[in-house]
């Protein structure tokens, strides 16, 4: 328990749930062959934190505890509902890790815990709380979804779980083809063709194979979604391309696969530290004609024009929920609108940036109608010449973009077993 408290406290301070639990075990070397199972610990903590906040209000409600104190009491509770018949034995653990002044409240919870009735959490709710509390979102997201997409859909969104991960065969490393190469053959077990989309596979098992072939450069881990925007830009051989917000380099990497390593791609990233993990990766996928350019991609330095940007701005995660749920207990309405107003600065400088005759592809992993209907409509209105255009890539999957914006797309995980993703392909008219 020792590890998996450390790594959420690192959570509660603004860490990802990955990064913290990677943290904590440089403490404990001879556990490293746990990190997937802290992490699945780490991540169902995080993703329920909600309920396991409201049973520590009900058990200790005029108790205010401190960052550790409230990680140790989740971490407790979630064991106590979960796994009933363990957590006895484990209270010696908890009170081991817990401080002296914790020590009377946490004898108070644990008993409370023993015989607590699960029932009387949702007493006195209203409608969009008890959704909440049983989907794990916070109540102003269960309202804007149903307001968004109406109260049967918002709950498909809010409660499907297990959307699959993508494998691309990188066919930088497998001499041009996006087969499965001879010596991988083994692993079509492990990876199911995805129809459509030739050299895309869902991973549905575990394999040290995949570790030896994503080493070496031959797999790249990248949502169908994800390909499909990089698709939507059209790339071609001997293009310069611009592509914003590119760390950690999912997408200049897919870029240059299908420019054939022939070309210009310049990737444009503010972190430093994100900037040295893009490097490593273009190392590892053989990617040759990409230059890294730390700057800020609502203030760009360069005068250059491109035949391509793509903008894949910062967002609230809306989509990717599942996968990074500390995100939907720290966004808001607020937080979206401020999202947005950064996005239209970025797909200004995109099109300041862009050719005549040019295209753009604006993305985000976020479900909110203002981080991308909303950011493409205002620049349609700034830009008259503009226009929206089909994602012909998507090959069916997908729903229309809202707000009479047909020609963009959304993908929803519940329907198309992706994240939840927005994409527009914007061209000029004449």
């Amino acid at each position: 328990m020792r590890i998996e408290l450390e790594a959420l406290v690192l959570v509660e301070k603004g860490m990802s749930e990955k990064t913290a639990v990677t943290k904590a075990l440089q403490g404990f070397p001879e556990f490293r062959d746990r990190r997937e199972k802290v992490l699945e610990a780490v991540m169902e903590v995080v993703a329920e934190q909600d309920l396991l906040d409201r049973i520590v209000r009900f058990a200790v409600p005029e108790l205010r505890l401190p960052v550790k104190e409230l990680c140790l009491a989740r971490l407790t509770g979630l064991i106590a509902i979960t796994r009933p018949e363990v957590w006895m034995g484990m209270t010696s653990a908890v009170r081991d890790l817990a401080s002296a002044r914790f020590l009377d409240a946490l004898e108070y919870f644990l008993g409370c815990l023993r015989n607590f009735d699960l029932g009387q959490v949702y007493d006195g709710l209203v409608d969009a709380e008890r959704i909440g509390l049983q989907t794990h979102h916070p109540p102003w997201w269960v309202e804007y979804c149903f307001r968004i997409f109406g109260r049967k859909e918002a709950i498909d969104i809010l409660n499907f779980q297990g959307r699959p991960r993508y494998v691309r065969v990188n066919v930088l490393r497998n001499e041009g083809r996006n087969e499965l190469p001879s010596r991988a053959q083994r692993l079509r077990g492990v990876l199911e063709p995805t129809e459509d989309f030739p050299g895309i596979y869902s991973l549905s098992g575990k394999s040290s194979d995949l570790s030896s072939f994503h080493a070496e450069g031959l797999f790249q881990f990248q949502d169908l979604a994800s390909w499909v925007t990089v698709q939507a830009s059209e790339p071609k051989a001997g293009e310069t391309v611009l592509d914003l917000c590119a760390a950690p380099g999912a997408k200049t990497a897919a870029l240059a696969a299908l420019m054939g390593n022939r070309g210009k791609i310049v990737s444009v990233d503010y972190s430093p530290s994100r900037m040295r993990g893009w490097r490593r990766e273009m190392s590892r996928l053989g990617v040759e004609m990409a230059s890294p350019v730390i700057a800020d991609a609502s203030d760009l330095p360069m005068i250059c024009q491109y035949d391509a940007v793509l903008v894949d701005p910062p967002c609230s995660g809306s989509g990717i929920f599942d996968r990074n749920p500390r995100m939907k207990w720290r966004v808001g309405q607020t937080q979206l609108d401020r999202y947005s107003d950064l996005q239209r600065r970025m797909l200004e400088e995109a099109y300041q940036a862009l050719r005549p005759e040019g295209r753009i592809v604006y993305s985000t992993c976020s479900l909110s109608v203002e981080e991308n209907e909303t950011v493409v409509s205002h620049f349609l209105a700034e830009h008259a010449e503009m226009e929206t255009r089909p994602i012909p890539s998507a090959k069916g999957k997908g729903s229309p973009g809202l707000c009479g914006l047909e020609d963009c797309k959304r993908f929803y995980p519940h329907r198309d077993g992706t994240q939840g993703y927005f994409v527009a392909r914007l061209e000029c008219s004449r």
